[in-house]
């Protein structure tokens, strides 16, 4: 019930909001409501079914939005959701004492590369006071650059950290097929390697190392069905490598089964120029173990949910490590042991991540002349160009496979192996057979020696001056970009074991109850988990798995325009997709219990099944008339319903003793422009209609009188003796 001290402040209307408490996955959130200011009006606009607030106007550049509740010097989060904004940077400010928003606290949302659909951006406000805001009372204010409409479903304060779509993910074990590649981290764009053959198809000045493009290129990887991550783990350019686990975490938060991660210890950049180091002393053994705890520490700062730990891969639930060839830069190499390895990372990790008390499993080149006695398996990695080769090792066999290979641009002679359009690598997935336990990808983005496997441009090699480089070569016969994403995704789907067509749910906000001819609109997340990509022209699709339960729903195909799709011509394994559903209560009340799945024409449903009960109550449209003979406990005004609609809608109230009672609608700057109920009333449950269409002076809304309401956020409020609650509706024609 709203604190009625704060009546007495100049902007009543605002702070008499009771606030709205929403619950995500367990956690409590309040709404934050929009207001509308010189530089930040707005409309309510519908896409795709989903109301959204839009900045309207061409001196629109921001949507003000007012919190529900008082916040004073503490650590805050929004969550904002989005719908097709477009490529901009989404920004929100806070903590603004004057009118002037210029000068308040600002953070910066930047992945806006695609948008079309839902989004979700979290912002962290550290030291967060409300008490002083003084701009239409307004707590913060959002926009985009450039000054594009935001079309915002929803804002949500939180108090504590919010809990995403982050979820749990099993352990591969010593049966699992496995697909890795090695991923490098030293890009920005005018730094680190620049002169490979072949160009990204976004160009190669936009590998900026940021978070942003480290997700459009964990798209890729999962585009191309890659379980593991090989991370390069050198002593410089880390803030890179911390920018690639912000961006696995923040891709996690969202919904994406990103692929784990292990680190890759490259010893001669490490040790480069340095004298060896010798493995037979404690401080030699510290030096190797150190350089795993270091990148173990970036990962843990970077991800600090509690599926952390699921995301590092491992085998048997042993943490991997991949170190490349330790003879060049190591003395006494048999005097390091696994438990010299284990005991370390132990000792620092284990009592916060209890995985590591299971042990390593050590993953080593193949062909060096010396290796740590403890490996547990030996994969050609950096060794030796051919487009396929297989190593055999403590009875696994692995291979590495490669796309090509040519560094002439950084050394003459240099070594070529050339693409040819993309030949030699398809053949080389063609010999692969299940007597193949693990596959490694040489490489995902070593760049200027052309071994990566990213989307690149498809037109001539890039020849450094200078390099008197002769070569020439072709990335893709038939000018595809995503060649080898394309030709590794169906490589994989036909080794790896995974279902072709699979699914989990994620989320949902299917209604636990609904009046009788009620419409309700749900928003349902859904994960492929399956080697298959979705697309609606193949005939993917949401769908009530039994129909004939009486619970009206649209059949929801996928959206070859959305999510990616576009890029990668699907929805590939591991990522999310939200539909929206419609849905339409029957008339005869009762308990339904409905079942959704998805399902793909000419193949059927697939994946897993949701089972929701719904109850529906009857809608008894009844005006300012005692609905029940039961006498209520307590006083309460119900959420209208139909909400949103047009032009009419019922709400619901109880008064436990004869009041004085007024039920009054307000507008979104909090002036009056109804009274539905304005008498002395016994105690009972009553219902009162609310119709929109009617003329303003039946509803006794004085000099209003003949006027209709447009489209767009009201209020309605129960004042029933010291009793008010005040509650947001929506009408929308």
């Amino acid at each position: 019930m709203i604190n009625l001290k704060l009546i007495k402040v100049l902007i009543i209307f605002f702070v008499i909001w009771i606030y709205s408490v929403s619950i995500v996955l367990g956690q409590t959130g309040y709404t934050l409501n929009p207001v509308s200011g010189a530089d930040g009006t707005f409309e309510i606009i519908t896409i795709d079914g989903v109301n959204v607030y839009r900045n309207s106007g061409e001196e629109a550049l921001y949507i003000y939005f007012l919190s529900d509740i008082e916040v004073s010097s503490a650590t805050a989060w929004v969550e904002i959701t989005y719908f097709d904004i477009g490529e901009s940077e989404f920004f929100l400010q806070y903590n603004s004492n004057s009118n002037d928003y210029e000068m308040a606290n600002s953070k910066i949302a930047a992945d806006m590369q695609d948008t079309k659909g839902i989004r979700t951006a979290i912002f962290e406000l550290k030291n967060a006071d409300f008490r002083n805001a003084q701009n239409l009372g307004a707590n913060l204010r959002i926009g985009a650059l450039p000054f594009l409409s935001m079309n915002i479903v929803s804002a949500t304060l939180y108090l504590e950290k919010p809990l995403t779509l982050a979820s749990s993910a099993p352990s591969f074990t010593m049966q699992s097929k496995i697909l890795s590649t090695s991923v490098f981290h030293w890009y920005v764009p005018e730094a680190g390697q620049l002169t490979g053959p072949w160009r990204p198809i976004e160009g190669r000045e936009n590998w900026t190392g940021e978070p942003d493009w480290w997700k459009s290129q964990i798209k890729q990887i999962m585009a191309a069905n890659i379980d593991v991550m090989w991370v390069h783990l050198i002593n410089h350019s880390e803030n890179i490598r911390i920018n690639l686990f912000r961006a696995l975490f923040e891709m996690r938060t969202e919904g994406y089964d990103v692929p784990k991660i292990a680190p890759f210890l490259d010893p001669l950049i490490i040790w480069y120029e340095k004298p060896k180091i010798d493995l037979s002393s404690t401080a030699g053994k510290d030096s190797v173990a150190q350089q795993y705890i270091r990148f173990f520490n970036q990962y843990f700062d970077s991800n600090t949910d509690v599926y952390a730990d699921d995301y590092l891969a491992k085998i048997d639930g042993r943490i991997n490590l991949d170190t490349w060839h330790v003879h060049l830069n190591m003395d006494n190499i048999s005097s390091f042991s696994r438990d010299d390895l284990e005991s370390r990372l132990k000792n620092v990790f284990a009592a916060e991540h209890p995985v590591f008390n299971n042990g390593i499993y050590m993953i080593t080149t193949a062909f060096s002349p010396e290796v740590f006695t403890f490996a547990d398996q030996r994969t050609p990695q950096f060794e030796i160009n051919e487009y396929f080769r297989t190593s055999t090792f403590n009875s696994l066999t692995s291979l590495q496979l490669k796309g090509g290979y040519w560094d002439q641009n950084i050394r003459m002679p240099g070594d070529f192996l050339m693409r040819d359009g993309g030949k030699p690598y398809r053949s080389a997935w063609d010999e692969v057979s299940n007597s193949i336990d693990r596959i490694y990808l040489e490489s995902w983005n070593e760049y200027d020696e052309g071994t990566g496997h990213y989307a690149a441009n498809t037109d001539e090699p890039y020849i450094h001056p200078g390099s008197q480089n002769p070569n020439t070569d072709t990335w893709s016969d038939t000018n595809d970009p995503y060649e080898y994403i394309n030709t590794t995704a169906k490589g994989a789907a036909q080794w790896n074991n995974v279902a072709e067509n699979d699914a989990i749910f994620l989320d949902n906000t299917f209604p636990a109850s609904m009046k009788s001819s009620e419409e309700v609109t749900a928003f349902i997340t859904v994960r492929n988990i399956g080697n298959a990509r979705w697309k609606g022209s193949d005939g993917y699709q949401f769908e009530q798995v039994d129909t004939g339960i009486p619970i009206f729903a649209d059949i929801v195909m996928v959206d070859d325009t959305k999510n990616d799709i576009p890029t990668f011509g699907g929805i590939f394994r591991g990522r999310p997709i939200t539909f929206i559903v419609k849905l339409t209560a029957p008339d005869s009340p009762g308990n339904y219990t409905t079942k959704w799945s998805m399902k793909k024409d000419g193949f059927g449903w697939f994946g897993e099944e949701l089972e929701i009960v719904i109850n529906v109550e009857s809608a008894t449209a009844v005006d300012e008339e005692n609905v029940e003979e039961a006498f209520p406990t307590e006083y309460s005004i119900s959420q209208n319903y139909p909400n949103p609609f047009n032009p009419s809608t019922i709400i619901n109230y109880s008064i436990p003793q004869n009041e004085f009672v007024t039920i009054k609608v307000l507008n979104i700057l909090g002036a009056e422009v109804a009274i539905l109920v304005n008498k002395e009333q016994p105690k009972g449950n009553y219902a009162v209609k609310f119709d929109a269409s009617s003329s303003l002076s039946r509803q006794g809304w004085g000099s209003a009188a003949g006027s209709k309401l447009t489209s767009g956020i009201y209020f309605y409020r129960l004042q029933a003796g010291e009793y008010a609650e005040t509650k947001k509706m929506i009408i929308l024609k």
